[in-house]
């Protein structure tokens, strides 16, 4: 295990609400509830619950959004049309252990909206890392088989984990750690890296399963010093905003070989909990019958339609790892 990985103490879905997710345009100032707003959830030591907070875009400090849960611990975040997203565990008693689940939550109160335990195969899931949405509305996790580790799906709804692409396709040493796609491209990236202090990515190619050439951001070594992304989300114009040592930072333009990076501050939170609530366009189902008012003649499939892509999308779809050598 690499000296970084045992000194790493920074602790840091599809829709499935189809009505929150026709909701308004994002708000352009920093405010509790910003569908495209910068969240995280809050560490509150070993063994302890922890809840949601908003951190401001200038200098990441971190706004509670409701109280601590002394039942679960979330570990990771997403955002998507203004709903959200997130993976932990609940913890177990002593003859019990810690079960994972995924959670929606509401980004102005930070309550629990549901809760469900994860499964893979019918089982109990272990470990679940990190967040990600795709632009097709899937929600993305790390989660483990045995000691293989996998970018997979998981269902908000039913909790269902579906393995995808394991990171044992890529036949070097990279050590995986978060999960980004870029919304302006629809490029999922694996944030991952080789343990030389140099921060990377890897595109996901999931019709192949197989993970593309690292891409290396050596100005961000220098501009943050040695280090790596141990969790990113990418906002709508290509800025990455990201995890990373002890801190929170965001790149200076689209994310790009050489481009700069800016530290905003370095919040009290979950180093794999970190997000830019999106707006992302779900695929459409199969054409369905256009129901009409009986005697008015009114057309209500616009109104149906809307709700039911997003509602069908919905239904379709961390602990924070110490970092281990492959």
């Amino acid at each position: 295990m690499s000296a970084r990985r045992t000194t790493a103490r920074f602790s840091l879905a599809t829709v499935m609400i189809a009505a929150l997710a026709l909701g308004g345009a994002a708000a352009t100032s920093t405010a509790a509830g910003e569908p495209d707003g910068l969240y995280s959830a809050s560490d509150s030591g070993e063994g302890a619950g922890n809840g949601f907070v908003q951190l401001d875009k200038t200098d990441a400090t971190a706004t509670a959004l409701g109280p601590v849960s002394d039942v679960y611990v979330f570990t990771s975040v997403e955002v998507v049309n203004g709903v959200g997203y997130a993976i932990g565990y609940a913890r177990g008693g002593e003859d019990a252990p810690d079960a994972s689940y995924v959670f929606t939550w509401d980004i102005t109160t930070g309550a629990v909206l549901t809760s469900v335990a994860a499964t893979i195969g019918g089982a109990p899931a272990g470990e679940l890392e990190a967040l990600d949405t795709t632009n097709a509305g899937v929600l993305l996790t790390y989660a483990y088989e045995g000691e293989t580790q996998w970018v997979a799906s998981i269902d908000p709804a039913t909790g269902v984990v579906t393995l995808l692409v394991s990171t044992d396709a890529a036949t070097d040493d990279r050590i995986f750690e978060g999960i980004a796609t870029n919304p302006v491209t629809g490029v999922t990236f694996a944030l991952a890296d080789y343990d030389n202090g140099v921060p990377a990515y890897s595109p996901i190619d999931f019709t192949t399963g197989t993970f593309g050439e690292s891409v290396v951001f050596e100005q961000i070594a220098e501009d943050l010093g040695s280090g790596w992304f141990i969790e990113g989300d990418f906002d709508a114009t290509g800025v990455l905003w990201f995890t990373y040592s002890d801190g929170v930072a965001r790149t200076d333009a689209p994310a790009e070989v050489g481009v700069d990076a800016t530290e905003l501050g370095t919040p009290d939170i979950f180093s794999k909990a970190i997000t830019v609530g999106q707006t992302v366009v779900a695929p459409a189902p199969a054409p369905a019958p256009e129901p009409q008012l009986a005697a008015t003649g009114f057309d209500a499939a616009p109104l149906f339609g809307g709700a039911g892509v997003l509602l069908a999308a919905g239904l379709g779809l961390l602990l924070v790892r110490r970092r281990a050598t492959v």
